[in-house]
């Protein structure tokens, strides 16, 4: 170390407190970050995915219907190429619609609509549900 004129050791001057403030913070950043990695290591994210369709609302408007639908995913894999298939009686019989999703990943819920271009027999309840999914 040097010595000043006098020849005494320079005294070094205290660090900042917003410098401990600063330092404090980075280090609760990295320490949560590892405890979100360690966490999501740990959770169960194996298994497929689990979907389910639910049926919002249905509008019937100029001889057609409409199907609001949403699409949950509560499985822990992501899911593509969702398709969901949707019946509906009409007065010329049944009539199906066939709506893909492209990615639903995991915990995830995606809103779909369907349009039937005959008018739903009376009310009836339209049946939908997922065929297929990679």
């Amino acid at each position: 170390m040097s010595e000043n004129k006098e020849g005494k050791k320079p005294r070094s001057s205290p660090i900042p407190m917003a410098e401990w403030l600063v330092a404090a913070l980075g280090f609760c950043i990295v320490l949560g970050t590892l405890v979100v990695l360690a966490v999501s290591l740990v959770r169960d994210g194996g298994g497929t995915a689990q979907l389910k369709v639910r049926v919002d609302s249905t509008l019937s408007s100029s001889g057609n219907t409409l199907v609001m639908f949403t699409v949950h995913n509560e499985g822990g894999k992501t899911a593509a190429d969702v398709q969901v298939e949707g019946t509906a009686a009409t007065v010329l019989g049944s009539s199906q619609r066939t709506v893909t999703i492209d990615f639903l990943s995991p915990r995830s819920k995606k809103s779909g609509v369907m349009v039937f271009e005959e008018a739903a027999l009376g009310g009836a309840p339209v049946a939908l549900g997922v065929v297929s999914y990679r």
